[in-house]
């Protein structure tokens, strides 16, 4: 495996020209730190995984076929979409790992033809109201483009770029094919650690065999467990949502899981309570005015009226009511904008 490469070798310009036209105005990289650490943590690299189900791989698998798209570039378009999510970019620029062959004519030293690893900057935009399909056609368009120019090393690529101080991304994707398992193989699980162990705070490794397996490496110093498996969960949710509806908009694409959704629509909205079914309302609520009277009862913009206070005040319009004829069972309408004095009536 080459990686190094000949400083003093001319790199062609129609190549330098491309890569800076892309890279062109992106001046700061995504902030993963958002994803968050809720505890310290211990120096190294941590590791989980999630496997989608056989009928999850199969409807990406005829999704890609029936649209002409890699599987490739259906993670590239949902890890894009996820840094959008968590950092707010609607324009966004990871890593990806790419394997190949190179002559030294490239500027590498050995003149015979060598297997290299490069990595590429995926610059992806994502406008909200554009819908799915064409989006990830462009991205698979761009990505083919990019492949003409894939010999360039990455240590030219980043110093064409606007970024300050050359650090275009803080993550990397790696897709496992049979290429970059074939040029792995010789060092075993070593050599994808090494991988794993780069400079990159964050890595996912995209692993397509007879199922679909995701896993990220990451730093236990900048992310936590927790974390890291609500990231995994989230990107799980995208990949799956998107054989529902290929015309679908980009900002309607859901993120949160269906553990997520039974907790913010279930659990966290247990608010029922049992009140007395003997009693009406204005009981209950002279109840707590008698508790706790001086309490705050309403607030209204910049009025604030205790429990006593309210409770006097529709007792005053209740008598004035009396005093008019109106007994019970008559119905009075009331016709008032938001305000402390429709509560008044109501209670009244």
């Amino acid at each position: 495996m080459q990686t190094s490469f000949r400083p003093d070798v001319i790199l062609p310009i129609e190549s330098k020209e491309f890569w800076q036209q892309l890279l062109h105005g992106f001046t700061a990289p995504i902030q993963l730190s958002e994803i968050g650490n809720s505890q310290p943590q211990t120096i190294g690299n941590n590791t989980l995984s999630i496997q989608l189900s056989s009928a999850s791989k199969i409807a990406l698998q005829d999704f890609s076929q029936t649209h002409q798209l890699h599987l490739r570039t259906i993670i590239h378009g949902a890890w894009a979409l996820l840094l959008s999510r968590y950092s707010g970019e609607s324009d966004v620029i990871f890593g990806e790992l790419r394997v190949g062959e190179q002559s030294a004519s490239h500027g590498y030293p050995d003149p015979a033809i060598d297997t290299f690893v490069n990595i590429l900057p995926v610059r992806v935009k994502l406008p909200p109201h554009q819908a799915l399909l064409p989006w990830l056609q462009e991205l698979q368009t761009n990505w083919m483009a990019a492949q003409e120019h894939a010999h360039i090393p990455f240590t030219a690529i980043e110093s064409w770029g606007d970024v300050s101080p050359n650090a275009l991304f803080e993550n990397l994707v790696i897709f496992e094919d049979a290429e970059l398992s074939a040029i792995l193989q010789p060092s075993g699980q070593k050599g994808r650690e090494l991988l794993a162990q780069s400079k990159y705070p964050l890595t996912l490794f995209a692993q397509i065999e007879s199922a679909i397996n995701l896993e990220i490496s990451y730093s236990s110093a900048q992310f936590d467990n927790e974390a890291i498996q609500r990231l995994l969960g989230h990107l799980q949710t995208l990949l799956e949502s998107f054989v529902v509806d290929p015309q679908q908009l980009l900002a309607s694409l859901p993120l949160i899981t269906t553990t997520e959704s039974h907790q913010l629509l279930v659990e966290w909205n247990k608010t029922t309570t049992a009140y007395p079914q003997d009693k009406c309302i204005h009981q209950l609520f002279e109840e707590q005015v008698a508790l706790t009277p001086e309490a705050i009862a309403l607030v209204f913009e910049e009025q604030q009226i205790t429990y006593q206070d309210l409770n006097q005040r529709a007792n005053q319009l209740a008598h004035h009511l009396q005093s008019l004829g109106v007994r019970p069972n008559v119905l009075v309408g009331i016709c008032v904008e938001r305000s402390v004095e429709m509560l008044v009536g109501l209670l009244g």
